[in-house]
């Protein structure tokens, strides 16, 4: 590794020949390229993120979304089906550790300042990524459909029916009917299975938004700036 002034970091007007480039930029500031400025908690979520992907994917072919059989499916896949606890843990803490990731990485974004413009249209698309992670780790867990979930589903979607104005339509929304029955639990095995690559859309949009929002940032901050003496010291990344 070696560090070049900002003025070599851009030539024939800052254009990049390619979309890698943009998301894998030649130079970057030295400050973000610290892995204590980041602790790499992006990445983290993305590859937690595929991780779901694929577990989920797997899960598909036994859980069986009814009131009657979902928690019989379950046991099915933990205890019968070859490796199937496996799947079923990796993707539990798979989703535990990401709704964890993504909380640190929005405390870092908040306590490093990356949220001020302008990167305040990613501090947005970040916070819409976290909720649509709660969301969805809450209606995975109420999948099992047991009595150690029942409290829980109740207390969670009682909450949103008290939200003003729009409570009781979401309400109605997310559970399939003006109170908790079989219709939920297909509900929630919808929204994070047959909304699966609309979410993955929105999350991989979001995510590579951002990643150029931030690379163009960085390219900007290499321009001389004439009125100033400030300069920027960069790493050169090789692939």
């Amino acid at each position: 590794m070696s560090t070049n002034p900002g003025s070599n970091t851009r030539k024939s007007g800052g254009a990049r020949p390619s979309f890698f480039l943009h998301l894998h930029p030649p130079t970057i500031p030295l400050r973000e390229a610290r892995f204590r400025y980041t602790f790499g908690l992006g990445g983290i979520a993305v590859y937690l993120f595929l991780s779901l992907i694929l577990t989920g994917a797997l899960e598909l072919f036994y859980y069986v979304p009814s009131a009657e059989e979902a928690n019989a499916s379950v046991q099915t896949l933990t205890f019968l089906v070859p490796f199937g606890w496996l799947v079923r843990a990796l993707h539990y803490w798979a989703a535990q550790a990401l709704v964890v990731v993504c909380i640190l990485h929005m405390l870092r974004v908040v306590l490093t300042g990356s949220y001020k413009p302008p990167r305040a249209f990613n501090w947005l698309l970040g916070v819409v990524l976290l909720v649509v992670v709660f969301f969805l780790d809450f209606t995975g867990y109420a999948l099992r459909w047991d009595d150690r979930v029942a409290w829980a589903v109740l207390v969670g979607t009682n909450l949103i029916r008290s939200t003003p104005w729009v409570g009781e339509a979401m309400y109605a929304t997310i559970v399939g009917g003006v109170q908790l029955g079989p219709a939920a639990v297909v509900r929630f095995y919808a929204w994070p299975c047959r909304d699966l690559a609309c979410w993955s859309g929105i999350f991989f949009a979001c995510a590579a938004t951002a990643v150029s929002q931030i690379v163009r940032e960085c390219e900007a901050s290499s321009l001389p700036k004439p009125t100033s003496q400030r300069r920027t010291v960069f790493r050169e990344v090789s692939f």
